[in-house]
């Protein structure tokens, strides 16, 4: 066996995919760049970290469950303006998600609170932190069925285990007790521990009116709003102009098929 597959099989052993998946390259730029063992060394380490970050990375993104993929600078801030892109901007390095802090998206339906919400998500995850993606219902239905199998205390602290949870959808449905009481015990949990990211198209001067209990409420509210910063969402639909959109492009599509004629 030669000096450079002893090498090879060394890394395998050792579990170094990238450094073993980079050598020759690294060896072809040395010898071309005149680099000295140290420097060779050093470049050869760096492609083994940047591929385990580049794994670590594409692990959490499949763990936090999104939906789609939707990233900030996809998000059209020229069409929904009542978001200004400065504040979303500064909130993409996620010091929020290292303090703890929360973040509300309110709104009517299809104006863009999931794509912030995921965008958000995806930023956090680019920074090293681990997120949680539910749709409410989902999350509801989830803690039911723990609930039903007296599983629902684990399964509340195996999700607060993240470093943030993305609440989509909240506020469709009423609650009743149950759901009241799951959804105070995992803000309560999160409550200055780990950042909660929830979206709504009611404002929380109504959310009282989903609970039968006022005082899970407004102790829900207070934990929630306490570190917590608000976006109140206005403006047209992105599904509905989507929509208009294609109306429109099949109408000129319709018209020149008949100028044809």
């Amino acid at each position: 066996m030669t000096s450079h597959e002893q090498i090879l099989s060394a890394m395998k052993t050792l579990k170094l995919p990238s450094m073993r998946r980079e050598l020759d390259e690294c060896i072809r730029l040395a010898e071309a760049k005149g680099l000295s063992y140290l420097e060779f060394l050093r470049g050869l380490f760096g492609t083994e970290i940047r591929g385990r970050e580049e794994s670590s990375r594409r692990t959490r993104r499949a763990a936090a469950h999104f939906p789609v993929q939707k990233d900030l600078d996809d998000f059209d801030f020229s069409f929904q303006k009542s978001v200004k892109k400065a504040r979303v901007t500064n909130l993409a390095e996620c010091r929020w998600v290292e303090h703890a802090g929360n973040i509300l998206f309110a709104g009517p339906p299809g104006i863009g609170k999931t794509h912030l919400a995921i965008g958000l998500g995806l930023k956090a995850i680019e920074k090293g932190y681990r997120v949680r993606f539910f749709h409410a219902d989902d999350l509801f239905e989830e803690m039911y069925v723990h609930a039903a199998s007296g599983e629902v205390e684990r399964y509340l602290r195996k999700i607060l285990r993240n470093d943030c949870i993305v609440v989509d959808e909240f506020g469709y449905l009423p609650l009743d007790a149950n759901a009241g009481n799951y959804l105070y015990k995992l803000i309560n949990g999160a409550y200055e521990r780990i950042s909660l990211v929830i979206t709504s198209n009611k404002d929380v001067e109504t959310w009282g009116e989903m609970f039968q209990d006022q005082a899970i409420a407004q102790a829900i509210l207070d934990r929630f709003l306490h570190h917590c910063e608000v976006f109140k969402m206005a403006g047209e639909s992105y599904r509905l102009k989507s929509s208009q959109d294609a109306g429109s492009d099949t109408g000129k599509e319709a018209r020149k098929r008949r100028e044809k004629d």
